[in-house]
């Protein structure tokens, strides 16, 4: 899978996350390139700190394994089976 469409599926799925990373990132950039440590630092805080509680989201949501099915019935009772029954075309009522 390319990397375009990775991160387009990602800031489909996650929109609010997604624009919170790339505010971040672009606070990085614009710090980094200019003397303001303190906007990259904000950035930095911003969008690790995003990933971070996002990652933390995504952790709680798996579910605990389900319970195997009981059976309450042998594998002997549901191999009789029934009669069938036939529609007499003759008692119409």
């Amino acid at each position: 899978m390319s990397l375009s469409r990775r991160i387009r599926s990602y800031y489909s799925r996650y929109p609010v996350v997604s624009v919170v990373v790339t505010a971040g990132v672009i606070d990085m950039v614009i710090g980094g390139t200019t003397p303001a440590w303190s906007l990259f630092w904000l950035g930095f805080i911003a969008a690790t700190g995003t990933l971070g509680w996002r990652w933390l989201a995504s952790r709680r949501d798996i579910p605990p394994m389900p319970e195997p099915p009981r059976r309450y019935l042998t594998s002997e009772s549901s191999a009789s089976s029934l009669p069938m029954l036939r529609i007499d075309r003759r008692q119409n009522p």
